[in-house]
């Protein structure tokens, strides 16, 4: 599953990342605020990183909370300008209290289900959240 147009005669580097999906008990979902939009906890991985462990890093990075990571829901690639994402997606838990985090221009947000289907700003990762609430 591909989202975004790529441009012919533009070469695109792949750049594998894990993203997650957690919900608090009110059914709200963990959600970062960046300057450059709303997005699921996650990121590039690091060489060699597998993607469970890249998504544990990531998201106690951008969130301050830690993760157990649950099951897969699925891969995507998003298309971005001379990348090409390719994401894989999981379940996870919050596991303890929010730490401090940096840098300080990530915040980490719940958001109701709706309202993150409307603010991510990336198409694979609503793919990813429809894909989590049909097999819920």
């Amino acid at each position: 599953m591909e989202f975004g147009e790529r441009e012919s005669g533009v070469e695109y580097t792949e750049r594998p990342g894990a993203y997650g999906l957690a919900f608090n008990e009110q059914g709200h979902l963990l959600c970062v605020r960046a300057i450059g939009g709303v997005y699921l906890p996650g990121g590039g991985l690091l060489p060699g990183e597998a993607p469970e462990d890249g998504l544990a890093r990531e998201t106690r990075e951008e969130t301050g909370y830690a993760i157990i990571v649950g099951e897969r829901i699925g891969e995507a690639d998003q298309v971005v300008p001379a990348f090409v994402k390719r994401g894989v997606f999981f379940r996870m838990t919050v596991d303890g209290d929010q730490q401090p985090v940096g840098p300080f221009d990530h915040q980490a947000v719940w958001l109701p289900v709706e309202d993150a289907l409307k603010s991510l700003s990336e198409e694979f990762q609503t793919w990813a959240l429809r894909q989590a609430m049909a097999d819920a």
